[in-house]
């Protein structure tokens, strides 16, 4: 079970961070990075699994414009069979 992401120069994710519990309802208004949040999960996932490589998932063109970094930094926190894993990916263009 997903417990926490932080992520850190992604398009309008800048130094973001999640906890999620059992339930969990994402609301926001409108470019307030919802949908942004599900594909960096999804990117994430697509890579992890192997369906894509690195370049493939992630490319420069979702390095945010709030920051001057070419450097994005994602982080996961998660459960299973009450087992505590954490993965970090950073990536440097």
């Amino acid at each position: 079970m997903l417990k926490r992401i932080y992520v850190n120069n992604f398009r309008c994710l800048v130094n973001f961070e999640l906890t999620f519990d059992n339930v969990n309802l994402i609301l926001g208004h409108n470019g307030s990075g919802k949908s942004t949040l599900f594909e960096v999960i999804r990117k994430l996932q697509q890579f992890i699994i192997g369906e894509s490589k690195i370049e493939e998932s992630f490319n420069y063109k979702d390095v945010s414009r709030l920051q001057t970094t070419d450097t994005q930094y994602i982080e996961l926190s998660f459960t299973s069979a009450n087992i505590s894993y954490k993965y970090s990916l950073e990536i440097l263009y």
